[in-house]
């Protein structure tokens, strides 16, 4: 018998074949089972070693986690002072931008008194 159709109970088990084709039909499936469950086991074994693993890296990842944190502070503050240089020095070419203006207004001022002598 196969494990779909219904297995007879065995109380109405009367002769000795019937008895003996039951115990031969659950000897058969404890053997599908038996083999099913040591494939299942056997599959699960991989996945075991794999977690243990992981579960080994996650100090150093842990740390790498604290590395990578401590690290994006400090280039956040990079960048902060570099942007706050940056604009300092724009504001002074601004400036030194503004100062050749002057100087070249001056020269001309000069040229022209130099040249109304």
């Amino acid at each position: 018998m196969s494990a779909d159709s219904p297995r007879p109970p065995p109380s109405t088990l009367i002769t000795l074949p019937q008895i003996l084709s039951a115990l031969s039909s659950l000897e058969s499936e404890e053997a599908e089972l038996s083999n099913s469950l040591s494939a299942l086991l056997a599959d699960q074994e991989p996945i075991l070693d794999s977690l243990t693993r992981l579960q080994t890296l996650l100090p150093r990842i842990e740390e790498l986690h604290v590395d990578a944190f401590t690290l994006s502070n400090k280039v956040s503050a990079t960048a902060r002072t570099a942007e706050r240089v940056g604009g300092r020095v724009r504001a002074l070419d601004e400036e030194m931008r503004r100062v050749r203006e002057a100087n070249d207004r001056i020269q001309q001022v000069i040229e022209l008194k130099v040249g109304s002598y």
